[in-house]
């Protein structure tokens, strides 16, 4: 999984301030991370984006597939899948995707 790094959580760490780090939204942190609480443990490990160029954030758009989104930049599913935590392709309208 190139590009991604895993932050380990921290005592005192929130997502706010874990995703500030990473220049993103704590919203987008808990995308990437599939959470459904803002609740985390200290230990939990939690993958953000690696701070770099090639980084691009996509959000999903209605009509969008997996496949669709793969052929537009060039990626294949495993990756995108991986690199985004998912477990199923598919997808919510309004989504966040990191792409590398």
């Amino acid at each position: 999984m190139n590009n991604i790094d895993l932050y380990i959580v921290e005592k005192g760490d929130t997502l706010y301030n874990i995703a500030k780090k990473y220049n993103i939204t704590y919203e987008e942190l808990m995308n990437i991370n599939n959470l459904t609480s803002t609740l985390i443990n200290i230990g939990k490990q939690l993958i953000v984006p690696s701070i770099n160029n090639n980084t691009i954030k996509y959000y999903v758009e209605k009509n969008d597939t997996m496949d669709s989104i793969c052929n537009k930049f060039k990626i294949d599913i495993t990756t995108i899948m991986k690199q985004n935590n998912l477990n199923t392709k598919d997808l919510i309208e309004g989504q966040l995707l990191i792409i590398r």
